[in-house]
């Protein structure tokens, strides 16, 4: 009867460093996977453009929504000239760290547009638009492109 005890928590033991690995293997393989990454589209001196393969979204009609973020002097100077066209001081820009864009792809039909939109300071947001724009063209040769092809494989 001893010896049965014994094998049975040999074979408990074991059934628990088994489950162990399992749990370890699938917390680590679900946070690997499901990060907060941003990968660059676009890096250049004066505009950064990245994008998140964990917030690629596909939508009921088939269509596919990206959301990406841009920084650098020349994405400052674009949000500030957005903010101007719907009356939003430049002096509130002063902070300004960042844009997220939400853009929407047809990818049979080839087309584009911003879904949303919001320019955000080291510690609050700024300015945030939510006009759903028409769909228009994928210009060859584009960042527009670019997010296409890595889109609507």
């Amino acid at each position: 009867m001893e010896n049965s005890s014994k094998r049975k928590k040999v074979i408990l033991l074991f059934l628990s460093f088994l489950l162990c690995a399992f749990l370890g293997f699938f917390i680590s393989h679900y946070y690997k996977n499901n990060k907060d990454e941003w990968i660059p589209v676009i890096n250049s001196p004066n505009k950064n453009i990245y994008y998140n393969p964990s917030r690629i979204i596909h939508t009921r009609n088939n269509n596919v929504r990206i959301w990406l973020k841009l920084t650098g002097e020349s994405a400052k100077d674009d949000a500030i000239k957005f903010g101007a066209k719907n009356n939003i001081p430049a002096e509130r820009y002063n902070n300004w760290a960042y844009d997220i864009e939400l853009w929407e792809y047809n990818c049979k039909n080839q087309t584009v547009r911003i879904v949303s939109y919001a320019s955000y300071s080291t510690t609050n947001p700024i300015y945030s638009d939510d006009t759903i724009y028409s769909f228009s063209p994928v210009i060859p040769g584009t960042i527009g492109e670019d997010i296409y092809r890595i889109v609507c494989k």
